[in-house]
């Protein structure tokens, strides 16, 4: 039977190497049995990255109890003899090697992720409901929100949600 090391195991054992492929580098914080956290190199320091086994989820965090996830990069992660290794839920393409399933499949998605929104003139914006119960996160581009609001098009719930905060994602 393979052993699937897992992504957690592969971005501990491999993070230098991943550093050099992303424009903002992960920054170790935190490891527990089970899970591993990381801040980005630049970046916010309330959006973090959580990876456990085959899980990778990006995570805007003010305070403890205010919290949204904002990216879902995680990996379903399936061997099947004779073929290789590939991701259960989108079905990706079989690779020979669970490191290059990684490389494709997570690495590529974050690399594109801070390609498309960690940008200097895109800001994070946290909304919640007045009871405190909901939580809505979104990254856009400032002038964005403010067309949004002159508009006055606030006919989905979660923009009509109270503004909480807005912060800015590079530094």
């Amino acid at each position: 039977m393979t052993r699937i090391i897992g992504l957690q195991s592969f971005l501990i054992s491999n993070l230098e190497k991943i550093n050099k492929e992303l424009k903002f580098p992960l920054v170790k914080g935190k490891t527990r049995k089970g899970h591993s956290e990381y801040t980005f190199e630049g970046i916010n320091e309330r959006l973090s990255l959580f990876v456990s086994m085959n899980e990778a989820d990006i995570w805007y965090s003010l305070g403890e109890e205010r919290r949204d996830l904002l990216f879902d990069l995680s990996i379903d992660t399936k061997f099947t003899y004779g073929k290789g290794y590939y991701c259960g839920e989108c079905k990706s393409p079989v690779y020979k090697s669970e490191f290059q399933l990684y490389i494709s499949h997570f690495l590529e998605d974050l690399q594109k992720l801070q390609t498309n929104y960690f940008k200097p003139n895109h800001y994070l914006f946290f909304k919640g409901s007045k009871s405190g119960g909901f939580f809505y996160t979104q990254i856009k581009k400032l002038a964005d929100l403010k067309k949004l609001y002159s508009e006055n098009r606030l006919k989905h719930p979660r923009d009509q949600m109270e503004l909480i905060a807005i912060e800015k994602i590079t530094f």
